[in-house]
């Protein structure tokens, strides 16, 4: 019964694939932040449930509540990350920007690290500031050497250099 299960995954409703993606995500912090502050946890679940129903700025609140009364929880890359995407998906890029830009500083080990630098390049070409996104790439380039992004960021490089 196992076998079966694990071989054969759940139909999903068309347009559930990032739903599931989400609960999978969730599962998986659940499972590894069994010494995490539950309150933590339930922040980030309470952040992805507003905006997956589109009230971003509900999850906007939820995030910053978060990091204020929990800054040093071992999940506070996955709040700052989040908030990150919140404020990108608000149209507050610059503001995303820095805050990715610091996580990657301020957690240079977190398994987001290389993810928020890439998202700072990004947002910074997004802004018209080629001089950043040049530098942000190159960060990740240089300071994530084992990064999944790192052919992104060539690409990215390259394109930028020819303009």
């Amino acid at each position: 019964v196992y076998l079966k299960a694990v071989a054969t995954p759940p139909r999903l409703a068309k347009g559930a694939g990032a739903f599931a993606n989400d609960a999978i995500q969730l599962m998986l912090l659940i499972q590894g932040g069994r010494n995490v502050d539950p309150q933590v946890l339930t922040a980030l679940a309470r952040a992805r449930l507003a905006l997956a129903t589109w009230n971003p700025e509900q999850a906007d609140s939820v995030l910053r509540r978060t990091l204020g009364e929990h800054p040093n929880s071992p999940l506070a890359d996955r709040v700052w990350f989040a908030l990150g995407a919140v404020l990108d998906t608000l149209g507050q890029k610059r503001e995303a920007l820095e805050l990715y830009q610091k996580l990657a500083q301020k957690f240079p080990e977190s398994l987001l690290a290389d993810r928020a630098q890439l998202r700072a390049a990004e947002i910074a070409e997004q802004l018209g500031d080629v001089e950043a996104a040049r530098h942000a790439y190159e960060l990740l380039l240089t300071n994530y050497p084992k990064s999944v992004y790192l052919e992104k960021a060539r690409k990215r490089l390259r394109a930028l250099g020819s303009s």
